[in-house]
C-alpha cells in the first residue's frame, strides 16, 4: 500500500529532509518537526565539526533560518579559525563548502558574530605561512586565495569597514598584489579578483548588495524603478531597492528577474552603461558579480546579452575572470549546463584581442577543460605570447579551486542518524505519525454497514447523541453486572435504551472538553470523562469516530498533539503497556523501538498535558486476572487514572476501587427522530426513504427499534415491496431482516449455486446454511444462558466441540451477517466476537429455544463458570425456572412471535405453561411477562381468553398500586394493553385519570384509539390540573390532527397561566404550523407573564421557517425587562442562518447586557453566522475582557469558527496575552 502522505515515515536521508522542510505542500506539525530536527543537526555540528558532517551541514544550510544558518556559518569559521597558530593546513573540502556556505546566504550576516573578519584574519597568516614554508604557486594557496575571495565579496556585501591596516589591510594587499602577476593563471586571476574586492571594502556601499536589493523588489513585482534611475546606473541602483540576500542561493530567479530589469530599461544597454558611473570598486569587478548570478541561475541568454553589452567587456581582468567562472560551471555541471558554457565561451573568444596575453591564455587553459582544442587556433596572432621559463610556454600545474560544490544527491546520513538519535520533538511527531498510519489501515476506522458498504464518516454523528447522567444515577442504577439485565426498568424502549432523552442535557462531541460547572460550582474544563453504554450502542463506533476527526483536524487539535486509542481488551496477557506498543502499534514500521521509546516518554510524562487517552471498554478487563493473578485493573490503575481521558464502559464496570473520579459522565442513545430522518435520506433512494418513513410512522414498536443504529440499517438493508404493511411485532421485523442477512450470507459463504433470489422463507433458507444458523442460535443461547455477549477463543472453541459443529470454525463467523470483530486485522485467537446487537443474540437464543420445544429434545447448557460443564433442561422446565427472569425479558418476546407463526397450538401450549406456576410473590411479575408477550402476538381469536384475563389482571393490578402508592407505574409500560387504559379513563374519576396521564407523560408515541382518547378529554369539563396534563401528553405526539391542534390553541387564551404555557409548549413541537396558529402564539409574546412569553418565543423556535414580520415580533423582545425572555429570543434568532444586518446589530446591542446569559447568548448566536462584518467582530473581541468566564470562552469559541481574521482583529487579539495561543494558529 502507498503511504499516505498525511502519516510520513521520518526521513533516512539529508537530502529528503532538505526537500521536506523546503516545499510548501509540507505540513505545518511536519514542518516544526522537521526544523526540529534540523536544529539538532546544527547544534550537533557547532560542537562537533567532523569533515564527515560538512557535506550535510553545506546542503542543509539552504533550507534553515536566517538564526541556524548564522549557525553554520560561525561553526565553519570557527573550524577554519582553529589552529590558525599551529599553521596547521585547512582541508579542502573545508575550505570548498565553507565558500559554498557563504556565497547561498539567505540573509545578511551580522559581520559582528559571523566571524568573517577573524576568518580573513586567520587565511592572511596561512597565506604568509605557507608561501615562507613552500613559496607560491601550491594547490594550497589557491585554495586559500580563492576562500578569501568569498569572503571580501561576503564582506563587501555586509559593508565590513574598520580593518586593520598595519596588520591586514595592507600585508594581504601586498601578498595578494605579488600573486596577480603569477606564472599560474588561476592564482593569478584568484588574486587580481581578491585584491579588487579587498580594495572595495572602504566603500559606502557594495554595488551587488544593491543590485541584490534592487532584484529582490523587481522580483515582488513592487518597484517603479523606471521613474527613479531611468539610466540603470548601479551607483544609484543602490539607494533606490532593498536587499536580495534573502532569496536562497539567488537559483533559478535571478533570471527571471534580470529579464525584469531589461523590459524596464530597454535592454542591456542602459543597464550596462551603468556601470561607468560606479566610482569603486571596479567596474569589471561588479560585473564578474553579475556574471556570477546569472551563470549561477543558468540565464545564458541574459549572460550572453550582458557580455555584448557591458562596458568593462574588453577588460582583460573581466575576460580572465568571466572565464574562470565558466570553468567553474563547467566542471560541477552536468551535459546541459556544458554545452551552454561552451557557447558562452565561444560567444566571447572574438572579445579577446591582441594585447590580451592572459586573456588568451585563459582561453587556452579552458580549451584543454572543456575538449574543445580548436579554439587556440582561433585566437589572433601574438608574437609576445607569455614565456616563463626561459622562453618555455607555460603549462599550467593547479587544478581548479571548486567553489561551487554542485548538488550532492547521495549524503552521508551520519549526522541526520546522530540528530535522530537526540530529537525528541521529531521522534514523538514520527512515533504519532505511526500511530495514525496504524489507525487508518487494515480498515479500523472503518464503519460497516450490514450490506458490506461503508457509513461515511462525516455522517457518522448521528449515532453519537449523548446525555448528562449524575453519579448518583450510576452508583444506584448499575451498581452491579446484574442490574445491567435486571428488570428494574421494564418498558421495552427503555430495556434498549431507546426512550426520548433530555436534550437540554445532551452534550455535543466536539463540547467534552469545553469549560463546564462542576458539582462544586467551580468552572474547569473536564479532564477525565466516562462515556458508558449498553452493548451494541456504539461505544466503538464512538471511538473509530473521535479519531478520525482527530486525525482530520476536527476535533480538539488546539488542546492534544496526539490521540492514543487502546482497546484495553488488549492488555489482557501484557504486564505492561510498554509490552503492548511495539506489537500492537508499531510492528509494521521500519524502526518500532525509537517510536515505542518517544510515545512511552510522553505517556509517562506527568507534566504532559498534551496526550489524550481514549481507553475503550474498562468492562472488558473489569475482574481479569494476569498470570501472577493480579487484577488488571489494579495493574493498570495509573493508566486508568491519568489526566486527560476518556474512558468507554458498560454500565456495570464504572465502579472500580481505586477508580478516580469523573469530571463529566455520558452516556450514549440512539437515534432521535431527525437522526432517522437523516440516515434515510443518506442510504437509500428517495422513493425507498418515503416508504420506509411511512412504514415506521405508523408502527410505534417499529418508532422506537429503528433508534437503535443497527436495527435501522437493517431494515433499510431488508426493505423490499413484500415487507410494506407488516410486520405488525418485533420479533416480525426481526424475521424478515434475518432472512434478508442469511440471502446475502449464502453468497458470502460461497453457496453460488443457491438459487438466492427464489429463497422466500427460512425452511428454504436453512437448506443452504442449516449449520451455520445452528451455530449462530447455540453461539447465541450459550450467550445469554452464561450472561456474557463477546465470545474469545476458549469460549469458540468450546462451541465448536460440540459433534454437530466441528465442522465449524472461525472462517464461518468472519462471513456472517449476525457477529462481528471489533479487530478483523488480528490473529484469531486474539479476536473476541459479539453479536451486531443485544437483541439479535436474545432472537437468534430464542429460535434455539423454539427449535428444541418444537422437537422436545433438551436444551443443552454449556456452562463456563468454574469449570466447563454441559446440562441438559427441557424448554418446559428452563421457561418454568427463568420465566421471571429479567435477563430472559426480550428473549421470551421472541419466543412468543416464533411460536405464533408455528401455529396456535404450539403458542397455546406456551402460555398454558407460563400460567403453570410457580408463580412470583405478588403474581405482577407474571402480570407483566404475559403482557410483554403478548405484545408479540396479533389478536387471536383462540387465545383470546387468556389475553382478557391477563388485561382483566393488570386492570385490577393499576387499581391496586393506585391505592398503595398513588401512581400508575405499570401503564408506562408500551405492551400495556390500549384498551385498559381507555377503559380505566372512561371508568374511573378524575383523580386516576390524572395518575393515568402522568404515566403517559414520557410515552412518545400513542396509538390512534390511544391519541383519541387523550385528545377527546380537551372536550369535557374537566378541572385546570387535568387540562394541563392532557396538553401535557399530548406534547410528545407528533404530526397532531388539525383538530387536536386547534383544541390546543383555544387553550392559549386560558385564564391559568400552566394551562397556557402547557399549550404553547406542545404548539412548539409540532414541525410545521399553519400561519393562523403561529399568529396565535405571536400575540402571546405580549403577554404580562413573562414566562408564556418566553414559552412562545421557544415555540416559534421550532419552527423550519419563519416571516420577516414574526422574526421582527422577536427582536422586539431583546428588550423585553425579564432576561430569561431576552436570552430566548436570542437563542431562536440564533438558530437562523443569514440574518438581516438590522438584526444582526440588534443582537450586538445585547452584548452589553447586565445578564451574563444574555451576553453569552448574543455572543453563540451571532457566532453561528456564515458571515460577520468587521464591527461586529471586534465587538466580540471585545468581550474576550468580560468578567464572566463563561462569556469569555463563547467569545473564543465564535471567534475559533472564522477561517480568516482581519489583521486588526488579530491584533486585538494579540494585545491580550492569554488568548494569543488559543488563535495562534488562526
Amino acid at each position: 500500500m502507498a503511504e499516505s502522505p498525511l502519516y510520513p515515515s521520518r526521513p533516512i536521508h539529508t537530502n529528503d529532509l532538505i526537500s521536506r522542510l523546503t516545499s510548501s505542500d509540507c505540513d505545518s506539525k511536519e514542518r516544526k518537526a522537521l526544523e526540529a530536527l534540523a536544529t539538532t543537526m546544527i547544534e550537533i555540528f557547532k560542537d562537533d565539526r567532523k569533515l564527515l558532517y560538512v557535506p550535510e551541514v553545506v546542503e542543509l544550510s539552504s533550507a534553515v533560518t536566517r538564526r541556524e544558518y548564522l549557525d553554520v556559518v560561525v561553526a565553519f569559521s570557527n573550524a577554519i579559525i582553529d589552529g590558525t597558530s599551529d599553521g596547521n593546513i585547512l582541508d579542502e573540502k573545508l575550505l570548498t563548502n565553507y565558500a559554498y556556505v557563504l556565497r547561498r546566504a539567505n540573509g545578511s550576516l551580522p559581520p559582528a558574530t559571523a566571524g568573517l573578519g577573524s576568518v580573513l584574519v586567520s587565511l592572511q597568516k596561512r597565506l604568509n605561512e605557507v608561501i615562507k614554508q613552500a613559496g607560491s604557486g601550491t594547490q594550497y594557496q589557491l585554495q586559500l586565495v580563492c576562500t578569501l575571495s568569498v569572503i571580501l565579496d561576503a564582506m563587501v556585501d555586509l559593508k565590513i569597514y574598520g580593518l586593520d591596516r598595519v596588520d591586514l589591510h595592507e600585508p594581504l594587499q601586498a601578498q595578494l598584489k605579488t600573486l596577480t602577476d603569477h606564472q599560474e593563471l588561476r592564482l593569478a586571476q584568484a588574486a587580481t579578483y581578491a585584491r579588487e574586492a579587498l580594495l572595495g571594502l572602504p566603500n559606502n556601499e557594495s554595488s551587488y548588495h544593491a543590485f541584490l536589493r534592487h532584484a529582490h523588489k523587481v522580483a515582488q513585482g513592487v518597484l517603479g524603478v523606471a521613474s527613479v534611475v531611468p539610466t540603470m546606473d548601479p551607483a544609484r541602483l543602490m539607494d533606490a531597492v532593498p536587499d536580495l540576500m534573502k532569496v536562497p542561493d539567488l537559483i533559478k530567479s535571478v533570471g527571471d528577474i534580470a529579464s525584469d530589469l531589461y523590459s524596464i530599461y530597454d535592454g542591456v544597454g542602459s543597464m550596462a552603461m551603468g556601470m561607468k558611473r560606479v566610482p569603486k570598486p571596479k567596474n569589471w569587478y561588479v560585473a564578474l558579480r553579475y556574471t556570477d548570478m546569472l551563470i549561477r541561475s543558468a540565464a545564458w541568454q541574459k549572460l550572453e546579452e550582458f557580455t555584448r553589452g557591458v562596458p568593462c567587456r574588453r577588460e582583460e581582468a573581466f575576460l580572465c575572470g568571466l572565464y574562470a567562472q565558466l570553468e567553474q560551471a563547467w566542471v560541477t555541471g552536468d551535459s546541459s549546463v556544458r554545452d551552454r558554457v561552451v557557447d558562452s565561451i565561444q560567444s566571447t573568444i572574438p572579445l579577446v584581442g591582441r594585447k590580451h596575453q592572459s586573456a588568451q591564455e585563459w582561453v587556452r587553459l579552458v580549451a584543454d577543460t572543456v575538449g574543445q582544442p580548436g579554439w587556440k587556433d582561433t585566437l589572433p596572432s601574438n608574437q609576445h605570447r607569455l614565456r616563463f621559463r626561459k622562453n618555455k610556454d607555460y603549462e599550467p600545474k593547479l587544478k581548479a579551486f571548486l567553489r561551487e560544490t554542485g548538488k550532492t544527491d547521495n549524503l552521508s546520513t551520519h549526522l541526520l542518524e546522530r540528530a535522530w538519535l537526540k530529537c525528541d520533538e521529531a521522534q514523538r511527531f514520527y512515533a504519532d505519525a505511526g500511530l495514525c498510519k496504524y489507525y487508518t489501515q487494515g480498515g479500523r476506522l472503518e464503519i460497516k454497514r450490514l450490506s458490506g458498504e461503508l457509513l461515511d464518516m462525516d455522517r457518522c454523528y448521528i449515532n453519537l447523541a449523548i446525555i448528562v447522567q449524575s453519579q448518583d444515577d450510576v452508583k444506584r442504577q448499575f451498581g452491579n453486572k446484574k442490574m445491567e439485565q435486571q428488570p428494574s426498568v421494564f418498558t421495552l424502549f427503555t430495556r434498549l435504551k431507546v426512550e426520548a432523552s433530555n436534550t437540554e442535557a445532551e452534550v455535543k462531541l466536539r463540547d467534552l472538553f469545553k469549560d463546564r460547572k462542576s458539582p462544586g460550582g467551580t468552572i474547569s474544563r473536564p479532564k477525565r470523562i466516562l462515556i458508558r453504554g449498553r452493548a451494541g450502542v456504539g461505544k466503538t463506533t464512538l471511538c473509530k469516530k473521535i479519531v478520525h476527526d482527530f486525525l482530520h483536524d476536527k476535533l480538539w487539535g488546539e488542546l492534544f498533539d496526539r490521540i492514543f486509542w487502546i482497546p484495553l481488551r488488549s492488555l489482557k496477557g501484557k504486564s505492561s503497556l510498554e509490552e503492548l506498543l511495539p506489537y500492537e502499534y508499531f510492528s509494521t514500521q521500519q524502526e518500532p523501538e525509537w517510536f515505542v521509546q518517544a510515545l512511552w516518554r510522553a505517556l509517562g510524562d506527568e507534566t504532559d498535558e498534551r496526550t489524550l487517552l481514549l481507553l475503550d471498554g474498562l468492562d472488558e478487563i473489569s475482574g481479569e486476572r494476569n498470570i501472577s493473578g493480579t487484577e488488571l485493573t489494579e495493574k493498570f490503575r495509573g493508566l486508568l487514572n491519568r489526566r486527560n481521558v476518556i474512558i468507554t464502559s458498560r454500565p456495570y464496570a464504572v465502579n472500580l476501587p481505586g477508580l478516580t473520579l469523573f469530571d463529566l459522565e455520558l452516556e450514549t442513545i440512539g437515534f432521535h427522530r431527525d437522526q432517522v430522518q437523516a440516515y434515510l435520506t443518506r442510504v437509500v433512494d428517495k422513493a425507498k426513504a418515503e416508504a420506509i418513513r411511512s412504514f415506521i410512522q405508523s408502527h410505534w414498536l417499529i418508532q422506537g427499534l429503528v433508534q437503535i443504529p443497527i436495527q435501522l440499517d437493517a431494515l433499510c438493508y431488508s426493505w423490499d415491496s413484500g415487507l410494506r404493511g407488516v410486520p405488525e411485532t418485533m420479533t416480525a421485523l426481526y424475521q424478515a431482516i434475518e432472512l434478508k442477512l442469511w440471502m446475502k450470507d449464502i453468497l458470502q459463504l460461497g453457496k453460488t449455486e443457491a438459487p438466492v433470489e427464489k429463497l422466500h422463507t427460512r425452511p428454504q433458507i436453512k437448506h443452504w446454511v442449516e449449520k451455520e444458523i445452528e451455530l449462530v442460535e447455540v453461539f447465541a443461547f450459550t450467550g445469554l444462558y452464561n450472561d456474557i455477549i463477546e465470545f474469545d477463543i476458549d469460549k469458540r472453541s468450546t462451541i465448536y466441540e460440540q459433534p454437530s459443529l466441528r465442522s465449524m470454525s472461525d472462517d464461518e463467523l468472519d462471513r456472517l451477517s449476525f457477529l462481528r470483530t471489533s479487530d478483523p486485522t488480528s490473529e484469531s485467537k486474539y479476536r473476541v466476537y459479539h453479536f451486531i446487537h443485544l437483541t439479535f443474540q436474545e432472537y437468534f437464543a430464542a429460535q434455539y429455544f423454539v427449535r428444541h420445544w418444537m422437537t422436545r429434545k433438551p436444551l443443552q447448557c454449556f456452562t463456563f463458570r468454574f469449570q466447563k460443564s454441559t446440562v441438559q433442561c427441557t424448554a418446559e422446565r428452563f421457561l418454568q425456572q427463568e420465566k421471571y427472569s429479567g435477563r430472559y425479558d426480550v428473549f421470551w418476546r421472541f419466543v412468543a412471535g416464533l411460536l405464533q407463526s408455528q401455529g396456535e397450538e404450539q403458542l397455546r401450549r406456551f402460555f398454558e405453561m407460563m400460567e403453570d406456576g410457580p408463580y412470583d410473590f405478588l403474581g405482577l411479575a407474571h402480570q407483566r411477562i404475559l403482557m410483554h408477550c403478548f405484545g408479540e402476538v396479533p389478536p387471536n381469536s383462540g387465545l383470546e381468553n387468556i389475553r382478557t384475563g391477563m388485561e382483566a389482571q393488570l386492570k385490577q393490578w393499576a387499581l391496586f398500586e393506585y391505592k398503595l402508592r398513588g401512581q400508575m407505574t405499570l401503564c408506562r409500560e408500551m405492551e400495556f394493553p390500549d384498551s385498559v387504559l381507555i377503559t380505566l379513563m372512561n371508568e374511573e374519576p378524575e383523580h386516576m385519570r390524572s395518575a393515568i396521564l402522568r404515566s403517559l407523560l414520557n410515552r412518545s408515541n400513542f396509538s390512534s384509539c390511544l391519541l383519541s382518547q387523550v385528545a377527546s378529554l380537551l372536550g369535557q369539563n374537566i378541572s385546570t390540573g387535568l387540562e394541563s396534563l392532557v396538553i401535557a401528553a399530548l406534547r410528545n405526539q407528533t404530526a397532531l390532527s388539525e383538530d387536536i391542534l386547534q383544541a390546543i390553541v383555544r387553550r392559549l387564551e386560558h385564564s391559568d397561566s400552566s394551562v397556557r404555557r402547557s399549550a404553547i409548549s406542545a404548539l412548539g413541537t409540532q414541525t410545521a404550523l399553519s400561519e393562523d396558529i403561529l399568529q396565535a402564539i405571536v400575540r402571546r409574546l405580549e403577554h404580562s407573564d413573562s414566562s408564556v412569553r418566553r414559552s412562545a418565543i421557544d415555540a416559534l423556535g421550532t419552527q423550519t421557517a419563519l416571516s420577516e414580520d414574526i422574526l421582527q415580533a422577536i427582536v422586539r423582545r431583546l428588550e423585553d425587562s425579564d432576561s430569561s425572555v431576552r436570552e430566548s429570543a436570542i437563542d431562536t434568532l440564533g438558530k437562523r442562518t443569514a440574518l438581516s444586518e438590522d438584526i444582526l446589530q440588534a443582537i450586538v446591542r445585547r452584548l452589553e447586557d447586565s445578564d451574563l446569559f444574555v451576553r453569552r447568548s448574543a455572543i453563540d448566536a451571532l457566532g453561528k453566522q456564515p458571515t460577520l462584518s468587521e464591527d461586529i467582530l471586534q465587538a466580540i473581541v471585545r468581550r474576550l475582557e468580560d468578567s464572566d468566564i463563561w462569556v469569555r470562552q463563547s467569545a473564543i469559541d465564535a471567534l475559533s469558527k472564522r477561517t480568516a481574521l482581519s489583521e486588526d482583529i488579530l491584533q486585538a487579539i494579540a494585545r491580550r496575552p492569554l488568548y494569543q495561543r488559543i488563535f495562534s494558529e488562526l
